[in-house]
């Protein structure tokens, strides 16, 4: 069975001495047998960039997985020095748990609702309750009832 795992991290780059010149900066991220390129950063000589968020999502095809990570940079003799920070990986929810996450509040708004209204048909019919010219307003209901042979 295959399920999908989210691989968070920030990353910088940055150019020290002695270095000069344009250059460029980047990530390779691996697990299992998948490998993901990260966006390239421009960096100017000596420039420092923002620490980025950057996620991605890779499928968990076995019980262990190696995840790895690759500065990349140009040109290849001087690659800006790059760093890794905030290093996450979680299970993404399935389509029928986020399908749950998404009805379970209505569900529960619907039975707060109705909770509600019944409420109101008791304060409205005072003290008796449900009760209605001596019968249950809920007698009327048919329910089905089976035979076993």
């Amino acid at each position: 069975m295959t399920a999908t795992c989210l691989v968070s991290f920030y990353w910088a780059a940055a150019q020290f001495l002695p270095y000069n010149g344009a250059m460029t900066g980047s990530w390779q991220v691996t697990f299992g047998g998948d490998t993901r390129s990260k966006p390239v950063v421009a960096l100017v000589s000596h420039g420092l960039t923002p620490w980025t968020q950057q996620t991605s999502g890779f499928a968990a095809t076995a019980a262990s997985q190696v995840l790895s990570f690759l500065a990349v940079g140009t040109p290849d003799a001087t690659p800006p020095s790059s760093s890794l920070d905030g290093v996450s990986l979680a299970a993404a929810p399935e389509p029928a748990s986020a399908m749950l996450v998404l009805v379970g509040p209505l569900g529960f708004a619907a039975v707060t609702w109705h909770g509600g209204r019944r409420s109101a048909i008791r304060r409205l019919r005072g003290p008796a309750g449900l009760k209605e010219a001596g019968r249950s307003v809920f007698s009327s209901l048919a329910v089905p009832v089976s035979r076993s042979a």
